[in-house]
């Protein structure tokens, strides 16, 4: 039974012309590539600071439109081999001039700055405001700071 929008759909493929299945097989293929185009453009950069202690040591990533995962699995978009860095550990979303960053459930978590505390701990799966220039550290030990890149006008 659940499989029954699956055939009711498989069915109208099946009953529609040719030139209407191209129609929707080329729209389905230029989202991929308008998505693939979008991960190929850099909105931002993550600064990470392996040592809080010598601010000289840094490792720039490019953030791309959409999801950035962070993690030490070869998958992640930016990939880290840090002590307390889970697989999959924080999720940067970009999309359309909005930031956010989510904590992905790893035993170490991921830490922002407030007001009200120097290292307040992020509910995993849960999306909170990027502020670009302001500092979060991944396993409450590596400092990030994320800034947007500024088109260049000609």
């Amino acid at each position: 039974m659940p499989y029954v929008g699956v055939s009711i759909i498989w069915t109208e493929l099946l009953g529609n012309s040719d030139d209407k299945i191209n129609c929707i097989l080329e729209r389905n293929l230029k989202e991929i590539i308008i998505q693939s185009q979008m991960k190929n453009t850099s909105v931002g950069t993550l600064t990470i600071y392996p040592d809080e202690r010598d601010p000289s040591i840094s490792a720039p990533y490019p953030i791309h439109e959409g999801e950035n995962i962070i993690g030490s699995s070869p998958e992640c978009d930016i990939r880290l081999r840090y002590p307390n860095i889970s697989d999959r550990h924080a999720k940067i979303i970009a999309f359309e001039g909005e930031f956010s960053i989510e904590d992905m459930g790893g035993p170490y978590g991921v830490f922002r700055v407030t007001p009200e505390n120097p290292r307040q701990k992020l509910r995993p799966n849960k999306e909170y405001d990027l502020v670009p220039g302001k500092p979060f550290y991944l396993a409450n030990k590596y400092k990030c700071i994320f800034e947007v890149n500024i088109a260049k006008s000609n």
